[in-house]
């Protein structure tokens, strides 16, 4: 006799890893905002922070799930699962010289662990949990490297030494 397969577990247990990764996304896309809030009244609104994907913004939050739903649905972006996005700061007005990748963040298809990369080169921290983020947005915000690319982000610094992107 055939043992029943139990199909009813598996999708539980795929839609409680999607929405583990959405919670995750959506926790990244708080703190980034908040971020932006900060840097926003140091710089007197000079400097915006925002979420970077290859395809552009994504801080707000129906962009941002329209591009974790495209990584889902899209074969051709399979390997782009494990979703990493970017926290750019950008000098008003924009243009492309007036951005600066400040560090990475890249979501398991769980949503956790989420690794952080940077600010400095070859930094990387990796975090299981919400709190464990926070921390991580906290010290990679507190950190020198992303000091020196704000100010150098601020108009009246452009055209100064440039620190790398």
């Amino acid at each position: 006799m055939t043992e029943a397969i139990d199909f009813d577990t598996a999708i539980d247990q795929a839609l409680k890893a999607s929405q583990s990764n959405l919670a995750a996304v959506e926790h990244v896309r708080k703190l980034t905002i908040q971020l932006n809030h900060a840097v926003s009244r140091k710089t007197n609104g000079r400097v915006v922070i925002q979420l970077w994907s290859k395809h552009g913004n994504v801080t707000g939050h129906d962009e941002l799930i329209e591009l974790v739903n495209t990584w889902k649905d899209n074969a051709q972006y399979a390997s782009e699962l494990a979703v990493r996005i970017s926290v750019v700061a950008i000098s008003l007005p924009q243009s492309p010289e007036t951005r600066k990748t400040l560090w990475d963040v890249e979501f398991s298809d769980e949503g956790y662990p989420v690794t952080l990369y940077g600010p400095e080169y070859d930094a990387s921290v990796t975090c299981t949990g919400e709190d464990d983020v926070t921390k991580a947005f906290l010290e990679a915000a507190g950190h020198a490297v992303v000091g020196r690319k704000l100010e150098f982000l601020m108009p009246e610094r452009q055209g100064k030494a440039s620190p790398s992107t």
